[in-house]
């Protein structure tokens, strides 16, 4: 299995809402970010915040997240 980016985030909140939202409909996903798990909110201003998903499943959350706005 392997992971890629599906997109990046510049707010922890933000990102945990898309991430939440494919964790509650089956999509396997991961957030990474180097803030610290939130202790340190200002590296991930410098970083950002990376919402990784399967590779094979890219199309299909694509149009999942498409279909959810």
């Amino acid at each position: 299995m392997k992971l890629v980016e599906l997109k990046e985030f510049k707010t922890r909140a933000e990102a945990e809402l898309v991430f939440d939202l494919l964790k509650s409909n089956g999509f396997n996903a991961v957030l990474q970010s180097d803030d610290l798990a939130g202790l340190n909110p200002s590296l991930g201003l410098v970083n950002g915040y990376q919402l990784m998903v399967k590779e094979d499943q890219v199309s299909e959350i694509k149009a999942f997240l498409s279909a959810s706005k």
